[in-house]
């Protein structure tokens, strides 16, 4: 999770480099947002066909059936959403949406820090950690829609 923040992160301050020398295309704070939210959650989704899947597929409940498939789903619409993010004409649906699924990723994050699951070695951030990061990708995505 930590490592999506530093995505976001690097490409947010890169975009506001670019846009302090010239690039029109990042012309306000809200396109730089949405670009770095962007980058951040197609990094996500691509990470769903790594070498890292099967710890995705270990943070699925039981009670969901069939959860390698909800984790390439998962990781099929966090791509669609990154890439609809940049297009003017869905940017406003694609945010809106990941939004939504930022909200429907939230049993997998508890049984992934209840289980304290460990992803790239380390343990899952404690709940509170990523409720509170998921309310802030709501939030953000929600003001770029």
């Amino acid at each position: 999770m930590f490592r999506f923040f530093l995505v976001f992160l690097f490409t947010f301050t890169f975009t506001l480099g670019l846009n302090y020398f010239g690039a029109s295309y990042f012309g306000d704070l809200l396109t730089c947002v949405r670009v770095s939210l962007s980058t951040m959650f197609f990094v996500a989704g691509m990470a769903h066909f790594g070498k890292h899947r099967a710890q995705l597929i270990q943070m699925i409940p039981p009670s969901f059936p069939k959860a390698e498939k909800i984790v390439f789903f998962a990781g099929v619409l966090l791509i669609a959403g990154a890439i609809g993010m940049v297009i003017p004409i869905t940017q406003i649906w694609a945010a809106a949406c990941l939004a939504i699924l930022v909200v429907s990723f939230l049993p997998a994050n508890i049984r992934a820090a209840e289980l304290k699951l460990l992803f790239l070695g380390k343990p899952s951030p404690s709940l509170l950690t990523t409720t509170l990061f998921l309310l802030v990708l709501c939030f953000l995505l929600l003001i770029v829609a």
